[in-house]
């Protein structure tokens, strides 16, 4: 086991869930894959390795680490086939999302230009930003030249 997915499963002990194999797998998937990925490409991979686990299992999985924080949504983005899409939720780690509107290819981006934004809009409004969410959208370089 990664030392990624030991944090991980150290978390979801103090959250007073049993590590089970299952869970194990569908974290390896997380952290070894990166990036943001459906319940349905989870299922694929993780069956390869428990071939009777349930996509129903898989949901109800991803759906607990998203409760206890280990997860999180990537909202506004979805898979080619419309279904969510979820990755390590990273606190500490800032970063934000490109989202080509043509093919849902997600790129993630550290660069962060808000602070200065939000510290204007609380001034201008009063309201204290605690946080922040940046998706861009638009064509990546494939689509844009059709290929």
């Amino acid at each position: 086991m990664n030392d990624k997915v030991s944090d991980l499963v150290d978390q979801m002990k103090r959250c007073g869930y049993k590590v089970t194999n299952q869970r194990e797998l569908i974290l390896k998937e997380f952290t070894e894959k990166g990036g943001h990925l459906s319940a349905q490409e989870v299922y694929e991979n993780v069956r390869k390795v428990i071939p009777h686990i349930s996509l129903t299992t898989i949901y109800r999985n991803i759906e607990m680490l998203i409760d206890i924080g280990v997860l999180c949504p990537v909202e506004l983005a979805s898979a080619s086939d419309g279904s969510a899409l979820y990755e390590i939720n990273r606190i500490h780690d800032h970063h934000h999302h490109l989202v080509c509107t043509k093919c849902g290819k997600i790129i993630e981006f550290n660069m962060c230009l808000f602070q200065e934004i939000g510290k204007k809009l609380s001034s201008i409004t009063q309201f204290k930003i605690d946080e922040h969410r940046l998706k861009v959208f638009g064509r990546c370089p494939k689509c844009q030249h059709g290929r």
